[in-house]
């Protein structure tokens, strides 16, 4: 590759090694038009997501994260006193915020709305340390306009995709100063990392310590002696002792270690996805016309070209090492690639463990992944590729735009609107059930919705009179449901909101779950359809569900 200082950028000092290789690498901390170009990206990233800001469409997950939140806030413990297999980061995360800044989904959306300027801030960073700024830019910009406006929900996902990024940027930053406190910093983000979603971050510390163990196995370049070892060890250490400490003193850690494990037995088998699944019915998408099977190609292709970017951060890390065999010494701007594709393979190899590699969950890691295409971009050196390049940027450009816009066109169409604890959220149709139970349910009041709705709880500004806040069947022990059933008899809530069809949505969530768990007995539907009565039903616009507001049959519906 030559060298990407095409504009005026300053670079670190050339760093001449025994092997006497030399090679540039771009500091754009220190450049004001890389500054320049860092704010309008955050600015116009910002702008854009806040076009989603206050658009509801009552995805599964959302509520998750932001009822365990509120849970937090008056008085519970995670694990303790309710079900979560996440690490603790996001629901505190968000209690966190909620506490500084009220509780509101809003709150939550707010933050989602400043991570996309921030992705698309520390991409162009990082990937401008060896690209021009044009391909820093070009693989910045996906990093906020593809996957967030597509998945714009409150999702441990996206909290533990930030802190991710921000780790590699310290490990990049050490890489280039030696200098402790960044190894301190990446440390304790990469501690962060593991604390919100155990998967991505056990990828990341093990892609890391890969990149890093090629360095200093083969490059003879030692970072981690004396203060920088010790910085990183208490980086590390710190957030790890003070969450263990912290459900210690509660005594939620036999529970905690219980429920963080539960889904390598009872989840990843059913819900296993093959590698870039889209989810999509291609076999109806693909039927018509040849404009528009092109049209549809093109749409989808993001998700294509998307979840090809770890196979190549996998292939360029195998490249490099090789590359070094040959030649016997690292530059700076190899040492970066090397240290950068660990850590992505890392990434890829903990998303292939989970059982879920299918398209969405990569395009949640899409700002690190986008790396990958600045570093396509800037090989293209010899006539024939930047032909190609010029022809796939093109192309890469209007899906990724038609992606992007075909997401928009959802929350600019959201015509009604309802008013929430906090705020006023735009919808794509009216939900008349959510304003029926606020009209009929008081706030705090405990009831239980049954099987999977979360954000009813939070959005009515009501708690779960179980520990769970969903069960599905096929996945969860039939035990949890036995369990649940006894908390409802015990509390006998007023309120239920039943969805008696969620069997039939439970195989797109889970499509490997066995048919005759599906078919099992349900200890939950047995005591409902004995102590309670239907009152209305709630088919929900454009939702593969509908709700039953239901009460005990001791009270009137009135």
């Amino acid at each position: 590759m030559g060298n990407p200082n095409d504009d005026a950028t300053q670079t670190l000092p050339c760093e001449r090694d025994s092997f006497g290789d030399s090679e540039w690498l771009n500091l754009p901390e220190a450049s004001a038009a890389d500054w320049g170009v860092g704010l309008l990206l955050f600015v116009a990233s910002c702008l854009y997501l806040r076009l989603f800001y206050n658009y509801v469409g009552f995805g599964f997950d959302e509520g998750l994260v932001l009822q365990g939140a509120q849970r937090i806030l008056h008085g519970q413990v995670l694990y303790r006193d309710f079900f979560s297999f996440y690490t603790p980061g996001s629901y505190y995360w968000m209690a966190l915020l909620f506490k500084v800044f009220g509780s509101s989904i809003l709150v939550g959306r707010g933050a989602l709305t400043v991570y996309g300027g921030l992705f698309s801030v520390f991409t162009f960073l990082l990937a401008r340390r060896v690209c021009s700024r044009s391909n820093a830019v070009l693989a910045a910009l996906p990093a906020a306009a593809v996957g967030l406006p597509g998945w714009f929900l409150v999702i441990h996902s996206w909290d533990s995709t930030l802190w991710t990024l921000l780790a590699l940027y310290c490990a990049v930053r050490f890489m280039e100063s030696r200098h402790w406190a960044w190894a301190f910093g990446l440390g304790s983000l990469a501690a962060v990392s593991c604390l919100v979603e155990q998967s991505k971050g056990a990828g990341l510390v093990l892609g890391l310590g890969a990149g890093f163990l090629i360095l200093a196995l083969s490059d003879r370049f030692s970072l981690w002696a004396g203060r920088r070892l010790v910085a990183l060890a208490l980086g590390f250490a710190l957030p790890t002792l003070l969450t263990l400490a912290y459900f210690g003193s509660h005594g939620a850690l036999v529970q905690m270690r219980a429920d963080l494990m539960w889904p390598f037995y009872h989840y990843a088998s059913p819900s296993k996805l093959p590698y870039g699944d889209a989810g999509a019915p291609w076999a109806e998408l693909l039927h018509g016309s040849f404009g528009w099977r092109t049209f549809i190609v093109l749409l989808m292709s993001p998700l294509f070209i998307i979840s090809g970017l770890p196979i190549f951060a996998a292939c360029g890390l195998a490249y490099w090492t090789f590359r070094f065999r040959r030649t016997r010494g690292f530059g700076r701007a190899r040492r970066y690639y090397v240290l950068i594709s660990a850590a992505l393979s890392g990434l890829l190899l903990s998303t292939l463990a989970t059982g879920r590699p299918d398209a969405t969950h990569i395009m949640l890691q899409a700002p690190l992944f986008c790396l990958v295409l600045g570093w396509m971009a800037e090989a293209a050196k010899t006539p024939f590729l930047k032909a190609a390049k010029t022809l796939g940027v093109s192309y890469a450009l209007v899906s990724l735009s038609a992606f992007s816009l075909s997401f928009l066109a959802v929350p600019l169409a959201a015509g009604y609107k309802i008013k929430i604890r906090g705020g006023i959220v735009r919808t794509p149709a009216p939900y008349d059930a959510l304003g029926y139970i606020q009209s009929r349910v008081a706030p705090g009041e405990r009831i239980l919705v049954y099987p999977y709705q979360p954000l009813y709880y939070y959005l009515a500004g009501t708690y779960s009179v179980s520990r769970y806040e969903r069960l599905l069947a096929g996945t969860y022990e039939p035990s949890q449901f036995q369990e649940m059933a006894r908390e409802l008899q015990a509390s006998r809530p007023r309120v239920v909101l039943f969805d008696p069809s969620f069997t039939e949505v439970i195989p797109r969530i889970c499509p490997n779950v066995a048919v005759e768990a599906l078919a099992a007995k349900d200890p939950v539907v047995d005591y409902l359809f004995v102590e309670y009565h239907p009152c209305r039903t709630f088919g929900e616009p454009g939702m593969p569900w509908h709700v039953v507001f239901m009460v005990r049959k001791d009270l009137s519906c009135s």
